[in-house]
């Protein structure tokens, strides 16, 4: 199951590079339509993203091991998963606010 671990990891880390490249463009984007600088949200879903994927890793290594088995635990599954799920929520939502526009129709 480790290299299990270690997959979910490497991905995470990937999603969080996804979401700085989403940030990046954001950016760009509200200096060309002069908008406010919401785009450091996602600075910060990304940030939770890889923390997410560093506790994973440091749970996999036995650095934060608990007296509780790792499924039952509830404050590890809320970092392991919960962070990169709170980080991609608030990407979700900012990268829509940004990008809408592409998705509307026009006539």
């Amino acid at each position: 199951m480790i290299i299990f671990d270690l997959i979910g990891s490497l991905g995470l880390l990937s999603v969080g590079g996804a979401l700085i490249a989403l940030a990046l463009l954001s950016r760009r984007l509200s200096q060309v339509t002069r908008a406010r600088k919401r785009y450091r949200w996602i600075y910060l879903a990304a940030a939770c993203v890889w923390l997410g994927a560093l506790a994973r890793l440091l749970f996999l290594t036995g650095w934060l091991r608990t007296n509780d088995t790792f499924s039952q635990n509830v404050g590890t599954i809320l970092i392991v998963d919960g962070l990169p799920a709170l980080g991609v929520t608030i990407a979700l939502v900012v990268v829509w606010h940004y990008w809408s526009w592409l998705l509307a129709e026009r006539n």
